[in-house]
Formats: C-alpha cells, structure tokens, sequence
C-alpha cells in the first residue's frame, strides 16, 4: 500500500507515525528541515523535496501507483488543488483543512476533508465537560453526535422524548443499568442514563443545554421553609439573622422559629416580634414546643415542611464536640434535611464545596452552585488527593474529572468555579479552604455517624471557623 502524505508538518508527523508498517510512505515538503525531521523521528520514509500542490512533484512523488493522497500542506487553497490532481489521476484522496470554516469549499468539490482543529476541541470537551463522553463528527462535519449522562436536573430527566424540543436532533440510544435501550417517543429519559444524539452541528449548544443541569432549587428539593430555634437573645445575631439570610439566598417559601411556649416570668412573644421584624418581607411562620427548641428541631420528623435547619455554631464547639455533632449528622441522615452550622460568616463571599465523585460529593456541590447562582459568588471547587506516599494515578484522575463535573454543572447555571485540586488530609484541607466570609457545603453518607466515627464532615464542622451546611446524600 503506497501512501503519499503531501505536508511533512506535526499532524503529518503523527499520522505517520500511527500507520502500519506494510504502508510504504512517501512525504512530500518543500522544506528540507521538516522532511529530515519526519524521517528521523517517525519511520522510514521517501522524502521528495519540492512543491506539494504541483503536478511535477506528485509525479515525481509517484501518484500513479499511489493508493491514496493525503493532503497536509500549509494552506486550503495548495490542499484543493492536491485533491483535484489526485482526482485526475484517478486516485482518491483525503484533506486536512487549516482554516475550519473552509470545510464547506472543500464540499462543495466533493473533497473528503477534517479539520484538525475540530478533533482537537472534541478531545478537549471530553476532558472538561466529562458528563459529554462522546463527540464525533458525522455527515462531512455537518451532523454531530454525543453522548451525555442525564443528570437529575436536567431539563430533559423524567420526560418522554416526545416532549422534547430539539427539532434538529434525535436521540438513538441510551444505555441504562448496562442494557441498551432502542427509544422511542415514550421513552422516559431517566438519571443516570448515558444518552447517544445526532444532530446538527449548528444547534449544538441547544442540546447541550438540554442534558445539562441548570434548575437552581435548593432548598426545595429537601422542602420547603427553613427553621431556627429562637430561644434567647444571642440567637437574634447569631442563627437567626443567618436563616433568614439564607432564605432570602435561596427557593425556601419562608422561615419557621421554633420556640417554647409561654411561661410567668418569660414570654417569647418579643423575640418572635424582634425575628419578624428582622425577616422583613420574607414570610414567617412559628412552632412552639416543649422542651428545648434545638433538640425539637433536630429530632422532629418535619417531613416536607422543612427543607434546612439553622443551629448555633456552639451547638458543636468546645472540648465536648463529638457528642452534639453525632446526633446532627444522624439527623441529617434520618431526617433528609440539610442543616446549617451557624457561626455568622454571612454574607457568603464564596462557597466551597467537594469536588467528589460520590453521591453526598455530588449532593454537596448542587447546594453550594444553589446557593452561589442567588449570592452571585463563586464556588470553590476543593478535589482532595491523598499524599503521594498513599496516591495513585486513578486518585488523581479521579480528582481532575469531580473538579471538572462540578466546574461544568457550575457553568451551566451562571456561577463561576475556581477549582483548587490539592493534596493532603482532606479534614485539613477544607479547613483551610474556608474563611470568615465563606460557606462551606459538605455531603454525608447513610453510614452511622458516631461519637467515635464522625466522619469527614463531622471534623470539618467542628474545626471550620465559618458556617457549614452539611447536607444527606441522597435527597
């Protein structure tokens, strides 16, 4: 098979080098530093000095006994003319276009051609945008397919595919659960399932739009008010001024206090006036309890009433940490209800959030691109890797692509994502990574927390000097 490469520039190099051997290889260049450079580098070739794009030199290059032409040379206009006298000749021909936008003049001669900046960029969303794993161009570069993994929020998860307004694109695969799935117009589009669409190039920033996820909710996914104990005066400035904030910074409908009833020598009605008053537009609703309001709150079922508890900073603080915080992580998890460690550090000038491909990872990092899209603020993406002494490649990959996924999720709702892959303990590292005007958003697990197991939310919680919402994994 005699192959004739007209262009010895990097991509003629790294096509040579990824063909057979049993290809006899002819290079053609008019520069003899690139020629020499292609031969001593690749394989071995023919190397024929002289014009690429002119007959004498395709001649010379021998075209006739040639089994096809690729045209590499430094400009569009040389590679058409390459094709046309391969054509000629009566042996086929491919292009590599320089300028991309120059494809269509390579179509309209029936020139089969790529543009090698197009394969590039594909490549590059692949790695930044990972939830698209798939990117290949159809159709003579008119068409393009993907593939996409569903996210939970996306526009496209839980419809049928006859709702969905893409009119220039088809889906013609998912893959759920390792089975493949032919769809149809019925076909529920579900999280989780990897998606394969075809469809026209030019409309490809619809689709993208489509699978990605760009609904901001929080706290509404968990429910709908957010609760405070108001038991003294501390908890005007402290907690309840932090709730009401976060309300006013998020979906919640409300704010509920939480309070006791009346007693001879304390009443609670002035703190609730002082509360409502502090809340100003924002509505208000109130619960009286007996017995202590924190420990109500966190050990009543509120079901979908309330979407995020706010306790005080101290709740966790001191020598006697463990204790107190087993019992809020355990509600966290019992319940399905964020809660909100207090410590006053609002407003909320960043947010930072785990960069984790785990479930209470991912919960986190929907909350905190919540809560950053109302405070328009960025979010930190921290992605941890253990020392290298306990470190591997996959660890490390591992930490790029979560970093990537929530930079990606981040994007598509507007807020801006700094993400910061560091290695180290990961208690200590998103410690560090908050500060007096942060909000630091953590994820928790189904395992039991505790006093002796409280986790790596746990830790964070009690070390942190700013405010922590650590949230259930599983909504």
């Amino acid at each position: 098979m005699r192959i004739i490469v007209a262009g010895a520039g990097n991509a003629a190099r790294a096509l040579l080098s990824r063909l057979g051997d049993r290809c006899e290889m002819v290079v053609i260049d008019s520069d003899r530093a690139r020629l020499a450079s292609a031969a001593s580098l690749v394989r071995p070739i023919d190397a024929i000095v002289g014009d690429p794009a002119s007959q004498e030199t395709l001649d010379r290059a021998g075209l006739r006994d040639a089994t096809c032409v690729v045209a590499m040379a430094n400009g569009d206009e040389d590679n058409m003319a390459i094709c046309r006298l391969s054509a000629e000749a009566g042996i086929p021909c491919v292009a590599a276009a320089v300028d991309p936008e120059r494809l269509g003049d390579y179509r309209e001669q029936g020139i089969p051609a790529v543009s090698p900046d197009a394969l590039v960029a594909r490549r590059l969303v692949s790695i930044l945008e990972p939830r698209r794993v798939f990117s290949a161009g159809l159709a003579s570069g008119l068409a393009e397919g993907l593939e996409f993994e569903v996210d939970a929020r996306a526009p496209v998860c839980g419809r049928p595919l006859r709702d969905l307004d893409l009119p220039r694109w088809l889906v013609v695969s998912i893959l759920r659960d390792g089975r493949l799935i032919v769809p149809h117009g019925e076909t529920v589009l579900q999280a989780g399932d990897l998606v394969t669409v075809v469809g026209s190039d030019e409309d490809r920033a619809q689709v993208v739009r489509a699978f990605t996820p760009g609904v901001t909710r929080f706290p509404l996914d968990f429910g709908q008010t957010i609760a405070v104990a108001l038991g003294s005066e501390a908890d005007l400035a402290g907690p309840v001024s932090e709730a009401i904030h976060l309300a006013k910074a998020s979906r919640a409908e409300g704010i509920t206090f939480v309070h006791r009833p009346s007693r001879r020598r304390r009443s609670p009605e002035d703190l609730i006036r002082r509360a409502t008053q502090l809340a100003g537009a924002t509505p208000v609703w109130t619960h009286q309890v007996d017995g202590d309001p924190l420990r109500m709150l966190l050990g009543t079922p509120w079901g979908r009433s309330v979407g995020v508890v706010v306790v005080p900073g101290r709740a966790v603080d001191g020598a006697a940490w463990r204790a107190p915080l087993a019992r809020l992580a355990r509600a966290v998890v019992r319940k399905g209800t964020p809660v909100l460690l207090s410590r006053g550090t609002f407003p909320y000038r960043s947010i930072v959030a785990p960069a984790r491909l785990t479930r209470a990872g991912a919960a986190a990092g929907r909350v905190a691109i919540d809560i950053a899209a109302f405070e328009q603020c960025p979010v930190v993406g921290v992605a941890v890797v253990p020392p290298d002494y306990a470190a591997d490649d996959e660890d490390r990959e591992g930490a790029l692509v979560a970093a990537s996924r929530l930079q990606e999720d981040a994007a598509a709702r507007g807020v801006d994502l700094v993400r910061a892959v560091r290695v180290g303990n990961a208690v200590r590292v998103m410690e560090d990574a908050g500060s007096r005007d942060t909000l630091v958003v953590l994820g928790t697990g189904p395992r039991r927390r505790t006093v002796l197991t409280p986790g790596i939310a746990g830790h964070v919680a009690h070390r942190a000097s700013c405010s922590v919402v650590i949230v259930p994994g599983d909504p």
